[in-house]
């Protein structure tokens, strides 16, 4: 690999980003992408192995094939489709010059620490709206996608979802050898992600099912039995679920195209429902408008439709951050823009020097602003942690009817384990939710919190009482299920265990907390065996207290090397 990027070098200007990044000398099998620098630009470069399997040789019609996806790109400027600006072939390696990404979708989906990105319905129906797009391109442009994985799906600058690193079918299948064993599976799932592989005689409508099913395994909650509901779809043991967390509407999208597989212009019938989805066109619009502002074509006044992409406070969209970072340069003294910045700030929970700066500017231009002065208090409380109830009861003397920062002395209170105080708040909290006309708060959280508390002061039948109320405000997707655990936990506590084996029954089998409190309840019970078989399916990380419990079942039951061997690894 050296000699390839000596040569990259020499011969085009090209450099490695990362010279002490080991993988990317590794030698490539398949094919790989590492970053590149080009006259001062970022780029990506994709590497891939032009070999026969058994010869030194090129391989030609694998180099036909990769150079039929090269000028597909090439020529293509389409925004939700990687723009590719040259290629090199060296030695037995085609090397392609494509535009560098800031995050794939897979990292997105599974790895929350790595960027803002909130997984809504409106977000959902961003998403769908980038990849049907881009797949309606490919279709109308006589190709089809033959690979793709969530790793294949990037945010460019911009933040738009772009298709970045896939294989495309042309109308010509004799370019696809069929001793390619890669093209026999349509379906790969490793490690809860799923990648696609389409065989040589796809047909169009059959490439549209396995995109509508790669949208279906999108939008199913992360959990442990997503593999096994893709799996059971894809190989016919069950029929098209409607996903109870998503908009109907969105629902009716992924039926069209996962229950017609031989019908024609799917993608097409997609689209078309999509638009008709409630927010389509305000999001259109809002492309259309964040374009104008970007290109700086004319001077936008200021943007009334930011909620629109931040979708609520507690978790910014992306874009909405690019956005508002544009304007914030261009409107410096708009209180609106200074006030989403720092909400943005608060979220990533860094920065707070800044966020106070910022609340300080936005008070010398209205020194009575409530959210600033909100903001500037939950700043400080972050920053300086020894003095942050200090910081709420003078801000409640000025705003006393404040839900946000009456939440946080709350949670304070808990987190001293000032639990008397943590209830009395908490129970002023839900009397100003009452009262007053907007909702900013839900009762179904202050519910939990109270009974949470209660638990700690062990008034587990108080507990168990403020559980059920908050039953009836539920409005989470997982809403009952936080519900069942706490009330498992209270009933637990209680020692009536067959009421928490009650509500066990109603928590998703796979998950972990549910293997665990069975366990536990039948440890208690000292029903060994049954206790075992649950918690020896359990991660072993789950809880400190596992191994332990597993250790003194196996003394128990007189296995005692295996008890030794349990004890030896809890240390």
């Amino acid at each position: 690999m050296q000699q390839l990027f000596d040569n990259l070098k020499d011969l085009y200007s090209i450099n490695l980003i990362d010279k002490n990044n080991d993988s990317n000398y590794e030698e490539v099998q398949e094919s790989k992408i590492i970053f590149v620098e080009k006259e001062q630009q970022d780029y990506a470069l994709k590497i891939i192995n032009l070999n026969q399997s058994e010869s030194n040789k090129i391989d030609d019609e694998r180099l036909q094939q990769q150079l039929i996806y090269v000028q597909f790109l090439k020529k293509t400027n389409h925004p939700n489709i990687v723009r590719c600006y040259d290629y090199y072939v060296i030695g037995n390696y085609l090397c392609i010059l494509m535009e560098k990404y800031q995050y794939n979708l897979s990292q997105c989906s599974f790895d929350y620490g790595c960027m803002d990105w909130d997984e809504t319905n409106k977000c959902r129906l961003y998403q769908f709206f980038d990849i049907l797009n881009a797949v309606s391109f490919i279709h109308q442009s006589g190709f089809l996608i033959r690979k793709l994985s969530l790793s294949k799906i990037v945010f460019d600058d911009d933040y738009r979802l772009k298709i970045y690193d896939f294989q495309v079918q042309s109308k010509d299948l004799s370019l696809f050898p069929s001793s390619d064993q890669n093209l026999q599976s349509q379906f790969r799932i490793e490690q809860q992600k799923l990648f696609i592989s389409c065989n040589q005689n796809q047909s169009k409508q059959q490439n549209s099912w396995i995109i509508g099913t790669f949208l279906y395994y999108l939008c199913i909650r992360i959990g442990e039995n997503k593999v096994n509901m893709i799996i059971d779809l894809v190989e016919g043991k069950e029929s098209f679920k409607q996903i109870e967390n998503l908009h109907q509407d969105l629902n009716n999208v992924l039926k069209l195209m996962i229950q017609n597989r031989n019908q024609e212009n799917i993608i097409v019938q997609a689209m078309s429902l999509l638009s008709g989805v409630e927010d389509y066109q305000e999001i259109i619009k809002f492309l259309q408008d964040y374009q104008l502002v970007k290109n700086e074509e004319e001077q936008y006044p200021i943007i009334k439709r930011g909620k629109l992409v931040r979708f609520n406070d507690s978790q910014p969209h992306i874009l909405f951050e690019k956005l508002n970072k544009f304007l914030l340069q261009k409107y410096p003294e708009n209180i609106e823009y200074i006030i989403d910045r720092v909400i943005i700030l608060q979220h990533v929970k860094e920065n707070f020097e800044i966020s106070i700066e910022l609340c300080q500017r936005a008070l010398k231009i209205d020194c009575n602003n409530e959210q600033a002065e909100q903001y500037l208090c939950l700043s400080l409380a972050e920053k300086y942690k020894d003095k942050y109830i200090d910081y709420f009861l003078e801000f409640l003397l000025r705003f006393p009817e404040n839900q946000i920062v009456i939440s946080r002395l709350a949670s304070a209170y808990y987190d001293k384990k000032q639990y008397q105080n943590a209830l009395e708040t908490y129970s002023q909290l839900l009397l100003l939710i009452d009262k007053q006309e907007t909702k900013i708060l839900s009762k179904y959280w202050v519910y939990i919190f109270i009974g949470q508390i209660l638990r700690k002061m062990k008034k587990y039948e108080e507990s168990i009482n403020f559980f059920n109320l908050s039953i009836e405000y539920y409005e989470y997707k997982n809403g009952l299920q936080i519900t069942f655990q706490e009330l498992v936990k209270s009933y637990t506590k209680l020692e009536k265990y067959q009421v928490a084996i009650g509500y066990l029954q109603k928590i998703e089998p796979n998950l972990s907390f549910r293997k665990y409190y069975m366990g536990k309840i039948y440890f208690k019970l000292e029903k060994y065996e049954e206790s075992l078989k649950y918690l020896q399916s359990i991660r072993i990380n789950y809880n400190y207290k596992l191994q332990g419990m597993i250790s003194e079942i196996y003394f128990n039951l007189k296995v005692y090397d295996k008890a030794v061997e349990s004890y030896k690894s809890n240390r």
